[in-house]
C-alpha cells in the first residue's frame, strides 16, 4: 500500500460519522456501521500544501458505496483557520445564489495533522470542459463573489506593484517599456467605482462545473484561502482568470483572439449576475474604460518572477522572456472593451 493510501486510510476512523450518514441517506433506512473497503487516491500540490482527492470504497448491511472526498493538508495552523472561514462566508453568500456552491467542509483540523475535508463535488474543471456558455456562467459565479457592493480602488497597492516588479526585472533592461505601458492602463483605473474583497486565486483549475445532458445545473469554487478585504479592483481576479489562458494561446499562435471572445462572454454573464443583485454595469463601474490588459499583464509578469525564483528558470531564461513578450503584446496590441448588451 501506497504511503498516499495509508494516510487517507489513516483518517478515514475520524469521519466514520459521514459515510454512516451517507448509507442513511442512500438505503432510507437506519444504518449502525461501515467497512470500508478501499481507497483510490491522487496527490496534487497547492500553494501551500498538499491535496488529496480519494474515492472510498465502503460497505453497511445493505449494500455498497462510493463517496469522493479531498483532503487538504497545511503547513500551518493560521492558513487552515483562514479557508475555514473564507468558505463559511461564502456558504453564506451563495444562500441566496444557489446556482453557485463551495464544497461542504465535514472535518477539520487545527492540531497534526493540519487539515480540512471537503465533499467531493460531481463537476469538472472549467479548464477541462468543453461546453459552450461556461464562460457566462464563470462570470456569473465571479460576480456573486464579488457581491453587488463597489467602491473606489486603492490605486496606490498596484503603483507598489508595478515598482517591485520593476526593481525584480531591471536587469533584464525591458523594465522600462513595461512600466510605461502599465502605467499607461492608471488612467482606467482612475476614478473608477470597481473595488471589492477579492478571490485572489480565481485560476479556472478552482472552478468546477456540474454539466448534464451538455446543461450547467451548478458552478463550484474551490481554495477560497487566499480570499481577502480591501478595495482592490476586481478585474485582478478577472485577469488572473484569463492570464494563462491567453498566454499558452500567444505561446501558440501569436495572437489571443479566442482569449478575447471567451474574456468577453465571461464579463458578459458577469454583469448580468451584478444587475440580477442590482449592482453595477461595467460602463459606471470604469468610466475611463476597461483596465483588464493591466491585470492580464500583471498575471504575466508575477509569473514570470514566480518561474525565476521558486520554479527552477532564471530572469535571462527562454520561459522568462516568452512571458515578457506577452506582456508587451498584451499591453500594447490588444484593446479590451466592454462587451454591448
Amino acid at each position: 500500500m501506497s504511503s498516499v493510501e495509508q494516510t487517507v486510510q489513516s483518517i478515514l476512523p475520524l469521519i466514520r460519522y459521514h459515510f454512516i450518514g451517507r448509507a442513511n441517506h442512500r438505503f432510507g433506512q437506519s444504518v449502525d456501521d461501515i467497512e470500508y473497503i478501499s481507497t483510490q487516491t491522487i496527490e496534487r500540490r497547492g500553494v501551500t500544501g498538499r491535496v488529496l482527492i480519494s474515492t472510498i470504497a465502503f460497505s453497511c448491511k445493505f449494500g455498497e458505496m462510493t463517496d469522493t472526498l479531498a483532503f487538504k493538508f497545511f503547513e500551518d495552523k493560521a492558513s487552515a483557520m483562514t479557508e475555514m472561514k473564507n468558505a463559511m462566508e461564502l456558504d453564506i453568500r451563495f444562500r441566496t445564489a444557489p446556482e453557485f456552491g463551495i464544497p461542504r467542509i465535514i472535518f477539520s483540523s487545527t492540531q497534526d495533522p493540519t487539515l480540512i475535508i471537503y465533499e467531493g463535488v460531481k463537476g469538472t474543471n472549467y479548464d477541462e470542459l468543453l461546453l459552450d456558455g461556461k464562460q457566462e456562467e464563470a462570470g456569473r459565479l465571479l460576480s456573486a463573489i464579488h457581491g453587488a457592493e463597489a467602491r473606489a480602488v486603492d490605486i496606490e497597492l498596484y503603483k507598489n506593484l508595478v515598482r517591485m516588479l520593476g526593481s525584480h526585472l531591471s536587469v533584464l533592461g525591458r523594465e522600462q517599456q513595461i512600466s510605461k505601458l502599465l502605467s499607461m492602463h492608471f488612467e482606467r483605473m482612475t476614478n473608477a467605482m470597481s473595488g471589492t474583497n477579492p478571490f485572489s486565486d480565481f485560476h479556472q483549475s478552482n472552478v468546477m462545473l456540474n454539466v448534464v445532458n451538455d446543461m450547467i445545473m451548478k458552478a463550484y469554487v474551490i481554495d477560497p484561502e487566499f480570499m481577502q478585504k480591501g478595495s482592490f479592483d476586481r478585474m485582478e481576479d478577472v485577469g488572473t482568470f484569463f492570464g494563462a489562458q491567453g498566454f499558452l494561446e500567444f505561446q501558440q499562435t501569436g495572437g489571443v483572439p479566442i482569449m478575447v471572445d471567451d474574456l468577453n462572454r465571461f464579463l458578459k454573464g458577469y454583469e448580468e449576475k451584478s444587475l440580477e443583485m442590482r449592482g453595477y454595469r461595467w460602463t459606471e463601474m470604469y468610466p475611463n474604460g476597461n483596465p483588464v490588459g493591466f491585470f492580464i499583464a500583471q498575471w504575466g509578469l508575477m509569473d514570470a518572477l514566480d518561474y525565476a525564483l521558486n520554479r527552477g528558470g532564471d530572469l535571462a531564461s527562454t520561459e522568462v522572456q516568452s512571458r515578457l513578450d506577452y506582456v508587451i503584446f498584451i499591453l500594447q496590441n490588444v484593446d479590451f472593451r466592454f462587451p454591448t448588451s
